[in-house]
């Protein structure tokens, strides 16, 4: 946590508007998984592969021919991280939620940095904050015109 998140005179949002914004997202979620018919799937966290390839896109911020800042942020991530194919899905399952609750249909590069590594990462471990780190990095080189 930052220390300007804490120390400043900032109000927090309030329960009750949490709480609002958690049942919109599981009400999308249910009707995502469900779409009509019974599915053992309730939210994102049990989606498998086919599921995320289906429901965990992300956000195109490049033009039509460019790569995406997700998709550069995922490839840094993934080479510097040395993250599984299992750390990968996690990370996207988690991004899918946070957009859910940020109320977006598509995982932008934000949500991505708000999804930590898999817990059990030794990279994590080490230095618990690389994805943002890595954000910050990608932005900085595509303000300079750079590819990561």
């Amino acid at each position: 946590m930052d220390y300007e998140k804490l120390s400043g005179n900032r109000v927090s949002e309030s329960f009750e508007s949490i709480r609002a914004r958690v049942q919109a997202a599981r009400v999308i979620q249910n009707k995502r998984f469900t779409n009509g018919k019974a599915t053992d799937i309730v939210c994102n966290a049990d989606m498998r592969i086919g599921q995320i390839r289906k429901f965990c896109h992300l956000q195109d911020e490049g033009g039509a021919l460019s790569v995406s800042k997700c998709q550069s942020l995922m490839r840094a991530a993934m080479g510097q991280l040395n993250l599984s194919a299992r750390a990968y899905r996690r990370i996207l399952k988690l991004a899918r939620t946070i957009a859910g609750l940020a109320g977006s249909e598509d995982i932008q590069s934000a949500h991505l940095a708000e999804a930590p590594p898999s817990a059990s990462s030794p990279a994590l471990i080490e230095k618990p904050f690389r994805l943002r780190t890595i954000l910050l990095m990608a932005d900085l080189q595509s303000a300079a015109g750079l590819q990561i």
